[in-house]
């Protein structure tokens, strides 16, 4: 009964804080590795620790009195226990959608309290592809003799309208925006979106070209691709990547270099495990292993924007953290910061010789609400498609620059990277829902964007129609209220213009049900 409370007290305080039943790997870490975490807490510290402390003191004081009477052994004692820590979990969850929207709630036997914490919660494929050789047509691939090295830079939570670059009022990204002026090679999408709104979906849509709820067995990472052809792998992130519920999965097993910030406590020590830094230390350490006359495949995972993540520099001042003014202020901080991480990354690559022929990435898994949004206000990511939490930037500087300047999604990054590096793209492409950048705008598509998977009976979603590679309409259902929103993206990326159109409407709600039957 000790062991079931430890259980649900961990499982409810994890689905308050992160919608999710948090794994001893992520418990460990949080706590030895990285308690910089817990003080971004929404609570604060002492008045979690009193809550704990008073949940264990009751049942202390319920056990020491049962066992003197010999009751504990009853099975209405044991059905009254348990009952007692159902109803604190449920109170806590209770307690939290009280204070905020509908969005924040959670129950707690959605997923399993006890075992839940010793394995993922997540479905993962244990490394599927990382064991399997190529198939025979994919073996006819030919590689470009000039293919360049592939670097993708993720910054995690970053929108693509706080960036200066985007014309955002302020300068969050002064790097970028000398870049944008002095590189003919540039491209900067002018209308890019993620495949969902938290960064398990969006990582592994950025990889294996597929939203996450389309992913099976058979797909193929374009880091595995790679690999086959000789390229070498690293993977240099910030943040716990092994501990978020075997995202590392995904990476596969062929890695050359692999780095999260956890480990630089083996480099240096005095650097926090949630600053952004940890990257270029393990850059400028003896670790790093690299030839610049190899191909190289290069994944990078920054932190900055994240409310969670190690602030060096503070421009805009943040107060209370409960004001709006004061959650921008904070999250452009974020902005500013992943700027100069992107710049000093810039320049260690260019120094050691990696980006002479290369395709350099730059985008988000995606972005970041900030309760700007009519009818969908909420702080942070993980549960509406809105344009704040999938509007993302696209850029890339790369000396092949016709790169169509249109609408792209997510799953766009891995047909133009095949398209970039191979002779004979169309054998993996013609797989693929994605369009290369490369290729010519379809004349009609509709792409497929989810919220948190566990919302409510089922995800929110939002579809975009576009045309020649103009959006056109946007239609967002929200599970709260059950009901179905159009909006006119010709006007505006965002929520700004509703609009009513009875017959648009019941054609998108017929695809995302169909959308829905198929996963």
């Amino acid at each position: 009964m000790f062991i079931l409370l430890i259980c649900f007290s961990i499982s409810s305080i994890g689905k308050f804080y992160w919608r999710e039943i948090p794994t001893l790997n992520l418990i460990y870490d949080t706590i030895f590795q990285d308690f910089n975490l817990l003080n971004k807490s929404p609570v604060s510290l002492p008045i979690l620790g009193i809550g704990i402390l008073s949940i264990f003191i009751t049942f202390y004081s319920f056990h020491k009195r049962y066992l003197k009477d010999k009751i504990l052994n009853s099975p209405n004692s044991i059905l009254f226990i348990f009952g007692l820590l159902v109803l604190i979990s449920y109170s806590l969850l209770e307690f939290k959608n009280i204070k905020h929207n509908k969005w924040a709630y959670r129950d707690i036997i959605g997923q399993d309290p006890l075992l839940g914490i010793f394995k993922s919660s997540r479905i993962n494929f244990n490394n599927f592809v990382s064991g399997k050789k190529l198939s025979g047509k994919f073996k006819n691939l030919t590689l470009k003799k000039d293919a360049p090295n592939v670097i993708i830079i993720i910054c995690d939570a970053l929108r693509d309208d706080h960036i200066s670059l985007n014309d955002y009022h302020r300068k969050t990204t002064p790097f970028l925006d000398s870049l944008s002026e002095k590189l003919c090679n540039f491209y900067n999408s002018p209308f890019h979106t993620s495949s969902c709104t938290s960064t398990f979906c969006g990582v592994i849509s950025t990889l294996y070209g597929v939203n996450f709820e389309e992913l099976s067995s058979t797909n193929l990472g374009i880091h595995d691709l790679l690999h086959y052809y000789s390229y070498k792998l690293s993977f240099i992130l910030s943040g716990s990547h092994r501990s978020y519920y075997n995202l590392t999965d995904y990476y596969g097993k062929h890695i050359d270099n692999y780095f999260e910030s956890k480990d630089i406590k083996y480099i240096s020590p005095k650097i926090p495990a949630s600053s952004d830094r940890t990257l270029l230390a393990y850059l400028n350490s003896t670790q790093f292993k690299y030839d610049k006359n190899e191909k190289q495949f290069m994944y990078f995972h920054v932190m900055a924007p994240h409310e969670i993540s190690f602030k060096e520099n503070i421009v805009y001042s943040v107060g209370n953290k409960n004001s709006k003014s004061d959650l921008i202020n904070d999250y452009d901080n974020g902005v500013i910061q992943a700027d100069n991480i992107l710049r000093d990354l810039y320049y260690n690559l260019k120094n050691k010789g990696l980006l002479e022929n290369s395709m350099l990435i730059i985008t988000s898994d995606h972005g970041q609400a900030l309760n700007q949004t009519k009818n969908f206000l909420h702080y942070g990511h993980g549960f509406w498609p809105i344009a704040e939490t999938i509007n993302i930037p696209l850029l890339i500087i790369d000396r092949q620059n016709n790169y169509r300047n249109d609408y792209s999604t997510k799953i766009d990054l891995y047909p133009t990277i095949t398209d970039r590096c191979f002779e004979n793209p169309e054998i993996i492409n013609m797989l693929l829902p994605g369009i290369s950048l490369l290729k010519k705008s379809p004349t009609s598509r509709k792409t497929f964007h989810l919220g948190e998977l566990r919302n409510y009976g089922e995800p929110s979603v939002s579809i975009i129609e576009s045309s020649n590679g103009i959006p056109l309409y946007k239609y967002l259902f929200n599970p709260s209220d059950k009901k179905a929103y159009l909006f006119d993206l010709k006007a505006s990326k965002g929520e700004e213009m509703m609009i009513q159109n009875d017959s648009i409407l019941n054609i998108l709600k017929n695809d995302h049900h169909n959308y829905l039957k198929m996963k």
